[in-house]
């Protein structure tokens, strides 16, 4: 028998992790160890792990631009939940008071639970036995340091006074929940920051959450305080956010292409007046570019998008080689097949979905992609 008694604490995922420590779970690859980059985003060595996964989830970058979301936490999860399942078999595994369990523990073992026996996992909310009985709560294990920001967190919540150099510390640690996609430890922190003191980063990283956690009128509210940001770039890519919540995520009911284009001309508009190093700048145009190519997608002018994203291509063409700029040679391409798809050449779509399959074989979405193309095509056996 196996149980875990949950404790209230600041650490998101505390219970998932004494769980995988209680079933003796050691990581065989890359996904595994990406799963536990979100569990612990203290360790380095797990966060290495990221550079093996696809181009948008080990891009920092691509956290900034919204493209985090909650499949690749699915699919990480899922990789944990199906390596964890033999090692309880025969075994119950008794989850106490999982009133105390965070969404992404619950997450966790709501995929868990699709791999094992039915009545293999019991959560229990409250504990079953006599209080005199009770165990102690399950302990929490920490990398080293983390004991310490977690004290941090829990002064933070109650408002307590941090130093300085206690406040950057816990700045220095939810980044790295946001570059890990820990987005709910993340929210703790930049939450309490808020309610402290006003800050456009702040609202900033806390739109980031929102639009991941796809609560889009709470990241919209947020980004629009970001765009007071001194850093010219960063009101750039808050304006392509704007656009794209306005193109695509928001409920179709709010979409607006008159909106998006404001904001759009807005991000251009900034990038006039930039006077910065000569790289960043082009890749805050690139990025503002794909929204415009989305805004004259939508609007139905599929000429016109293909133009501006072969300009994008003219432009990434000189830049130096680096992840970032696979990132949006891929980004690009996915957008050149959505919008040849749609003029019906579903060859040359295809073309592009599976050179971007190569490319970055780790996504998912390429292959769905080059997939969807072919059984356009009648290539039933190759779909």
């Amino acid at each position: 028998m196996i149980e875990i008694v949950c404790s209230q604490t600041p650490l998101t995922g505390a219970s998932v992790r004494a769980f995988l420590k209680e079933v003796g779970f050691r990581p065989t690859n890359s996904k595994h160890f990406a799963a536990l980059a979100f569990l612990y985003p203290y360790n380095n060595t797990y966060r290495r792990a990221l550079s093996k996964t696809s181009l948008m989830e080990r891009v920092p970058e691509v956290q900034v631009l919204g493209f985090a979301s909650m499949w690749r936490i699915n699919r990480r999860f899922t990789s944990l939940a199906l390596a964890a399942a033999p090692l309880v078999q025969g075994k119950k595994v008794y989850i106490y008071h999982a009133e105390n369990l965070s969404k992404p523990s619950r997450l966790f073992f709501s995929l868990f639970q699709h791999y094992v026996p039915d009545g293999t996992l019991h959560l229990v909310y409250g504990h079953k036995k006599k209080r005199e009985r009770c165990q102690q709560d399950t302990p929490i294990y920490t990398e080293p340091g983390e004991r310490e920001i977690i004290d941090l967190i829990g002064r933070l919540q109650k408002r307590e006074f941090l130093s300085d150099e206690e406040r950057d510390q816990l700045h220095d640690y939810g980044r790295l929940c946001l570059l890990s996609n820990n987005m709910w430890q993340a929210r703790q922190i930049y939450a309490s920051f808020l309610e402290q003191h006003q800050s456009p980063s702040v609202h900033h990283s806390l739109a980031q959450i929102y639009s991941f956690m796809k609560q889009t009128g709470r990241a919209e509210w947020h980004y629009l305080r970001a765009l007071e940001h001194k850093d010219p770039l960063i009101r750039v890519y808050v304006c392509y956010a704007l656009a794209i919540l306005y193109l695509r995520h928001h409920p179709k009911a709010i979409q607006s292409t008159r909106k998006a284009r404001e904001y759009i001309d807005r991000a251009f508009y900034e990038l006039d007046s930039y006077k910065g190093q000569r790289e960043a700048y082009l890749f805050a145009w690139l990025i503002s570019s794909a929204a415009y190519a989305l805004f004259l997608y939508r609007e139905g002018k599929l000429e016109l998008s293909l133009e501006t994203l072969e300009k994008a291509f003219a432009r990434l063409e000189t830049l130096p080689p680096s992840e970032r700029k696979d990132f949006y040679y891929v980004h690009a391409s996915a957008n050149k097949a959505q919008v040849y798809r749609m003029m019906q050449r579903l060859e040359d779509a295809a073309s592009i979905n599976e050179e971007i399959s190569a490319i970055d074989p780790q996504n998912p979405i390429w292959p769905r992609e080059h997939a969807k193309c072919l059984y356009d095509l009648h290539r039933y056996d190759e779909a």
